[in-house]
């Protein structure tokens, strides 16, 4: 994406100073631990968040160390979720790449997304900011949150468009909130622009990630990185499905794409726990999830899910209205259109 390459530019040497941060994470002398940390820190991504969070450092004055180091650990919270993620959902494939859990098994997987976490705490305990801190805190606890929500709707054909908007605010616009914010809050700028740069964040996160849940149906398996329909095959229930439930509720395949198992021993609509605990999942009907999937392809509720994308990141763009004009309010918006027009 030679759009992101135009962001980066302006501001690689304070990205260079986040890479460096991020790659002089301690591995205590364990050679598995250096391993681990060498194989998540080779695929780094787009590194979106940490751009952010250095983009809306440039409109008042912080202390550039402060705003590295939170930069740093916006990422490798990231990571962390990212790494966790995967062994949730027993992903193979990160960017095309092995994920730690399938290289080296859950176990390692999910002591290192631990390690990165803590890491993560200790960044931003040094910007000595109790705002900061405790933003980051909630941020934590946002993204578990949005994560059990996400479980506890996993193969539940009974949820609404409110559901899943405030999943995703939980699940990924929290963290583009506190990236877009903590410039300002470090630069003690005034309330309302700490505000209109979360809510920059806020839209600019529901953009993206009603794009990655489009992709999921149009993209390749080469450029996403993993099958194409991986998520509703593995039951997770995104904005395309739910406007096509909205839309044509009396669509006979989406409602027979999970089958529930003799052995359930418990509600697989609501994941309800009981004293023999959760068991097996639904098994997947092919044929009706390919028939869903065509079907919501052929049937324009892609251009749909792409204009209500599209409305997010116009109120993105809207939010950095009393922004001073300058390059990097240019590259915010930017950066807005280059995560709506993506396609990895």
């Amino acid at each position: 994406m030679n759009q992101l390459n135009d962001i980066y530019k302006p501001i690689s040497g304070d990205m260079e100073d986040v890479s460096r941060c991020l790659e002089d994470i301690e591995s205590d002398n364990n050679p598995l631990l250096s391993a681990l940390l060498n194989q998540v820190l080779a695929n780094p991504g787009k590194r979106i968040r940490s751009t952010i969070v250095i983009l809306s450092s440039k409109f008042y004055p912080a202390d550039i160390d402060r705003v590295i180091k939170s930069a740093a650990a916006i990422e490798l919270l990231h990571m962390a979720s990212m790494v966790h993620d995967d062994v949730v959902d027993e992903s193979n494939l990160r960017r095309g790449l092995p994920t730690i859990n399938a290289e080296w098994g859950s176990r390692e997987a999910v002591l290192l997304g631990d390690h990165l976490l803590s890491k993560a705490i200790k960044l931003v305990c040094t910007t000595e900011n109790l705002e900061m801190i405790d933003r980051f805190a909630n941020l934590s606890l946002d993204l578990t949150i949005g994560e059990f929500d996400e479980m506890n709707h996993t193969f539940n054909l009974n949820q609404n468009r409110d559901q899943y908007l405030n999943r995703l605010r939980r699940k990924t616009a929290s963290m583009f909130i506190v990236a877009a914010s903590a410039g300002p809050l470090l630069g003690n700028a005034p309330e309302e622009i700490i505000e209109q740069l979360g809510d920059y964040g806020y839209n600019l996160g529901m953009a993206f990630q009603i794009i990655d849940d489009i992709l999921d149906f149009v993209g390749t398996s080469n450029r996403l990185g993993k099958p194409v329909g991986s998520d509703l095959k593995n039951g997770i229930i995104t904005l395309p499905v739910i406007v096509l439930m909205e839309q044509y509720p009396e669509f006979k395949p989406v409602q027979d794409m999970y089958v529930k198992t003799q052995s359930s021993n418990h509600a697989f609509n609501n994941h309800v726990l009981t004293p023999e605990g959760y068991a097996d999942f639904p098994k997947v009907n092919q044929d009706a999830l390919e028939e869903t999937i065509s079907f919501i392809l052929e049937k324009g509720i892609i251009d749909q899910c792409y204009s209500i994308a599209k409305d997010y990141s116009a109120n993105a763009t809207s939010s950095l209205k009393n922004l001073e004009p300058n390059k990097y309010k240019d590259l915010l918006e930017l950066t807005v259109n280059t995560m709506i027009n993506r396609d990895v």
